[in-house]
């Protein structure tokens, strides 16, 4: 498949860790074993003796992105990223009252009004406040090393809100990094 010199490239690439750990775990083909048995003599490590200790390497993570890196505005409106339970804490009830308060205001500001400035009272505010909202849904699953999907699951009447309260309200998210980024 590959040519020797090609192989013997991409061995002669690898750290040490990596070689060793390869090594160990018997990762090399037939025709690339010889290159890797003469990468590890060459390096000072016996490949039929007990292999040196060095430390574990860190898994590679998934996705580097993280909500640090955005100021807190932009951090709002992107469905990328976790959110911790604080986060959802605040925002989603904070979400709410933002759309009350403004349908309220909509409402005395435009008393009467012809129905299209009425429609525009209700969803001007409501799209802005909902992205935010299922925004925030959406990050509190990743923090919980799920899927954006499952927030289908809150169009079911009543079990998908009670899912989403101790689901995402009650449980805490996944200590460390996982598939959607650092904590």
């Amino acid at each position: 498949m590959y040519s020797l010199e090609v192989i013997e490239k991409s061995i002669r690439a690898m750290d040490t860790q990596q070689l060793i750990d390869r090594w160990e775990r018997n990762l090399f083909s037939d025709e690339s074993r010889p290159i890797a048995e003469a990468e590890l003599r060459r390096r000072g490590i016996d490949p039929d003796g007990p292999m040196p200790d060095q430390e574990p390497l860190p898994p590679e993570p998934v996705s580097n992105f993280s909500l640090r890196d955005l100021p807190f505005w932009k951090q709002l409106f992107t469905f990328k990223g976790r959110a911790s339970r604080l986060k959802f804490w605040t925002i989603v009830p904070a979400a709410w009252l933002a759309f009350i308060f403004l349908r309220v205001l909509m409402e005395t500001l435009f008393e009467r009004v012809s129905y299209p400035v009425l429609l525009l009272s209700v969803f001007g505010p409501l799209v802005p406040i909902a992205w935010v909202h299922w925004a925030t849904i959406v990050q509190r699953l990743h923090d919980r090393n799920k899927s954006g999907r499952w927030a289908g699951l809150l169009f079911i009447p009543c079990l998908g809100q009670l899912w989403a309260l101790v689901e995402l309200g009650c449980f805490p998210g996944t200590p460390g990094p996982n598939r959607f980024g650092r904590n």
